[in-house]
């Protein structure tokens, strides 16, 4: 789990240093991801040391703090404001979610899934919580224990390339979509 994360669990404003996120960047996170992981072990270590060597610029534009900060939250309370407020963390808007969890555990939801989740009205499965926590980058359990839901189907360790995938996703939070766009590059190089 991320440090972050614990403001989010503890339902506490996420410092403002740490949220100069780019929106445009989200859109570029999918194609990202797909190319790590495709990436042998070497590739997926230097793209991570690649991206944490980029400066962070500060956005021109609007950004999405407002799902970050407890107050005035647009969610209902409970699990699916966690789940949208550790989306937005990472700066992965619902669609770029979508493709994200399906590149990393196979799971296809719609956006308007990702909607009911977030205003309460989906149920989040083991299934679920087990693919949403290889994107988080947690173990399963925590996550699961965080969202109330019984993993009856045992624990589950991430694959190293989705442990990978999840900590540059992480590490790239604060990069402008060129940035991103640029890393995907690379991996394209580093496979080729």
């Amino acid at each position: 789990m991320q440090r972050l994360d614990l403001f989010i669990v503890a339902d506490l404003a996420v410092p403002e240093d740490e949220l100069p996120f780019h929106p445009n960047a989200s859109g570029a996170l999918a194609q990202l991801v797909e190319r790590t992981l495709r990436l042998p072990e070497a590739g997926r270590k230097r793209l991570r040391e690649v991206a944490r060597s980029l400066p962070v610029q500060p956005p021109s534009g609007p950004s999405r703090y407002g799902p970050l900060q407890p107050t005035g939250q647009p969610y209902p309370p409970g699990f699916g404001s966690l789940f949208a407020r550790m989306l937005a963390l990472r700066n992965m808007s619902w669609g770029a979610s979508v493709q994200v969890l399906h590149l990393m555990s196979g799971i296809y939801l719609s956006t308007s899934n990702i909607g009911g989740m977030v205003r309460g009205l989906r149920v989040f499965d083991a299934k679920l919580v087990i693919g949403l926590a290889a994107v988080f980058g947690m173990p399963a359990g925590v996550l699961a224990t965080l969202m109330d839901v019984d993993l009856a189907i045992g624990d589950h360790v991430h694959s190293a390339k989705n442990r990978d995938a999840a900590a540059l996703l992480w590490e790239v939070r604060q990069l402008t979509s060129e940035q991103v766009w640029g890393l995907s590059e690379l991996a394209d190089q580093l496979n080729g």
